[in-house]
């Protein structure tokens, strides 16, 4: 009789270890796959060109009537409206 409950001691002290190495497994396994489910995230830094207005005012165009001297007036007036273009879009 003690041979036989030693034997069915042995028996469920092995079923519990089982029990509990089958629990720690499962337990792990869970653990570990939450987190090989998350996304991977890369931030990425993009540069954004904002508009804004530009309150500067362009001089009035000459007339060009062919001579040398409205023509004259012609490039200065691009010269100017040119470099109000580049004020307007200067970065700071």
């Amino acid at each position: 009789m003690k041979k036989d409950f030693a034997k069915l001691f042995n028996l469920a002290i092995k079923i519990v270890w089982l029990w509990i190495y089958t629990s720690l497994l499962l337990f792990l396994l869970a653990f570990l796959a939450g987190c090989s489910t998350k996304p991977i995230l890369k931030v990425q830094t993009k540069e954004v060109f904002i508009p804004i207005k530009c309150n500067l005012k362009l001089p009035p165009k000459p007339k060009e009537n062919g001579s040398f001297e409205s023509h004259k007036e012609l490039s200065l007036y691009y010269k100017e409206v040119e470099q109000i273009a580049k004020d307007c879009t200067r970065r700071d």
